[in-house]
């Protein structure tokens, strides 16, 4: 009997900190829906990567915080603003709706559009 093959959108997703625990949860729960679903998947997909970008930078923010010398927040004040709406985001994924891409597009955006500076980062 052949076992059967997994397959991940994001199976090189990096491990992250405490802080994106959660977020990375949810992107590998939608990652097996996405995988499995027949419909809504190319826009699912577009839009998983979407939010993998932005999981990996707000990954890099929290190095860079920890990594100042100096008393500079903006990295922090950057990457604490963008994890509360993205676990929002990630949170209200259905793909059961067929208005999946529309709404989920706008949420990323605002999410993106939320962060001072960040948008040209991960554009």
């Amino acid at each position: 009997m052949q076992e059967a093959t997994s397959f991940s959108l994001i199976s090189g997703l990096a491990e992250g900190y405490a802080a994106t625990k959660l977020i990375k949860d949810l992107l590998q729960g939608i990652d097996h829906d996405v995988c499995i679903a027949r419909r809504n998947s190319q826009t699912s997909a577009l839009l998983l990567c979407r939010a993998c970008d932005i999981y990996n930078e707000i990954n890099n923010l929290i190095q860079l915080a920890g990594q100042d010398d100096e008393d500079d927040w903006e990295n922090y004040d950057k990457y604490t603003a963008a994890i509360g709406p993205l676990q929002r985001s990630l949170a209200c994924f259905d793909l059961s709706q067929a208005q999946i891409s529309f709404h989920h597009q706008l949420a990323l955006r605002r999410c993106v559009c939320s962060w001072p500076g960040i948008d040209s980062m991960v554009a």
